[in-house]
Order: C-alpha cells, then sequence, then structure tokens
C-alpha cells in the first residue's frame, strides 16, 4: 500500500497571534513494501508530516492519498488499521491496566470472540519478541524498550500495511535499541509490512533504511537512496545534520589512500572495503 502527499501545506493556529508553518508544499510519497527514512532536526516537520500519514492531522491545504485515495473522503477508522503509528514516546498510547488489555483494546470491536483475540495477542506478543509472561503486567511496570515493543504489538494487532514509527530508539539502551531494529527488520522481511522510520540519527538511518527524505524548515530538502545522500555531506552539514562517523573516518581515509571507497556509511561495508584492500595489497 502506497502513501503519497501533494502539495502538503500544515498550519498550526492558524489565524491567531501563534500561527506556525509546520509543512510547507511538501509533495513525497512511500512506496509499496519499502523501508523508508525520515529524517531531519527537531522542528524540522517529521511528526507532523507522518500525522497527516493516517489522518491525526488534516491539510491545511494540498492533499494526502492512500493507496489513491484522498484521507479527506476516507473512513478514519479503515484508515488508521492500514497505517499504524507509533508514537515516539510509548507512554502516550499505553494506557490499560495490563498489556493484554492494552494490545486487545484496539480490536475490541471487532467482535472476535475470546479464542481467536487471546490467539491473535499471543501471536503479535511473538512477533514483537516479547515474553508471554509479561501478558499479565501492568504496563507501567515494563522497560523502555518493553514499553515501545507493547505498543507496536498494540498496533500490528491492527493488521496494518503500513508501520510508521516516530523516534523508536529514543530513550532506549544499545541492547534494547537493536533488540526494537531486529523485530523491525523480521517484520518489514518476513511479514511484508512497509515501514516508515523517523529518526534524527544519521547512524539508526543508514542501518535501516533503504531511502531517506531529508527535511529541512517544514520542507523536503532532499531525497534518494541513503547512499546518494549521504554523500552530499556538506549540504547535509548546513542544514545541522552530519554523516555517520563510519563515513567521516572512511572519507578521510579516502584522502590518504584513494582507493578506499569513501561513501560508506554501515560499519560491515566499511569493514569488508578495508578487507577488500588488504586482500589486494596482499596480492
Amino acid at each position: 500500500m502506497g502513501i503519497e502527499t501533494r502539495e502538503l501545506s500544515y498550519v498550526y493556529m492558524k489565524n491567531t497571534p501563534y500561527e506556525k508553518k509546520a509543512l510547507d508544499n511538501v509533495s513525497m510519497n512511500v512506496r509499496n513494501g519499502e523501508f523508508l527514512g525520515i529524517i531531519g532536526h527537531t522542528g524540522c516537520g517529521k511528526t507532523t508530516l507522518i500525522q497527516h500519514f493516517n489522518a491525526l492531522l488534516k491539510p491545511t491545504s494540498g492533499s494526502v492519498l492512500i493507496d489513491g485515495c484522498d484521507i479527506k473522503d476516507s473512513d478514519q477508522k479503515d484508515l488508521r488499521n492500514k497505517v499504524g503509528l507509533v508514537f515516539q514516546y510509548p507512554e502516550h498510547q499505553l494506557f490499560e491496566e495490563t498489556v493484554y488489555k492494552d494490545i486487545a483494546f484496539g480490536v475490541r470491536k471487532r467482535k472476535y470472540d475470546d479464542n481467536k483475540l487471546d490467539k491473535k495477542i499471543h501471536e503479535v506478543i511473538e512477533l514483537v519478541g516479547l515474553d508471554q509472561s509479561i501478558l499479565n503486567k501492568s504496563v507501567f511496570d515494563l522497560s523502555g524498550g518493553q514499553k515501545r515493543r507493547t505498543a507496536i504489538a498494540g498496533v500490528l494487532i491492527m493488521e496494518p500495511s503500513v508501520l510508521v514509527l516516530d523516534e523508536p530508539a529514543a530513550g532506549l539502551d544499545p541492547s534494547g535499541r537493536d533488540a526494537l531494529y531486529k523485530v523491525l527488520t523480521d517484520l518489514h522481511e518476513n511479514k511484508d509490512i512497509t515501514i516508515v522510520f523517523v529518526s534524527h540519527s544519521m547512524e539508526d538511518i543508514a542501518l535501516m533504511c533503504e531511502r531517506v527524505i531529508v527535511m529541512n524548515a517544514g520542507r523536503i530538502y532532499m531525497s534518494g537512496t541513503v547512499r546518494d545522500v549521504y554523500k552530499r555531506s556538506t549540504e547535509l552539514t548546513g542544514i545541522g545534520l552530519d554523516v555517520p562517523g563510519i563515513t567521516r573516518f572512511m572519507k578521510s581515509l579516502h584522502e590518504v589512500i584513494p582507493e578506499i571507497d569513501g561513501d560508506i556509511f554501515r560499519l560491515q561495508d566499511a569493514k569488508n572495503e578495508l578487507i577488500r584492500l588488504f586482500e589486494a595489497k596482499k596480492c
């Protein structure tokens, strides 16, 4: 399922002294089946943009199309089943007494019998890599990573075609982040879910995404494959972003050893490039 915005603009508190234009003529698309990254510094419009994808916000002007249908003409409940949004702070989505009840909340109105509902809850808990024993715990007794994955489970039980995540690794330690990213990779590869991944981390975008959209001041600043975008390091620096540390390292090596590819943005690719060079020198 694809998402498209056409000349989308959004103004907060329009016609008041506090009016602020958060999106300015944004035209972009999310291709069916891709893992898309959206990046930019705080206040660039990332979160405002994705809140249009399931009609939490409605355009001030322009349009948003889901599978070719304008969200203004779509059934809101059906739309939010298709496009699942996980907020930056999972506490904003978790409110029931237990994990089980929280995950079940979104599908209660579907009138599943108890056995089918129970089966689906256990399936999504397994999908997000949590132990079944967590189901009877209070959502407020969970770790940050467990809360994040519980929030994702509560969205997945709705069986969305698109999963949109706003800063999913915020506040997680490295092990929690790695566990979450494995879950997302598995969902994308094995469940054929389109994923939109919003982050301010250039390293995380490089690790997870195939294509990236860079936002600045409410506009699309650049877009393309991660490699093509990260090559433009001077422009990225100019808007307050930076390339991953491994890219800076490889670029500095390239200046000394021209045979080295300096446009590398993943640690494993850097390792492979250095091994390649070492093997070539041995020969």
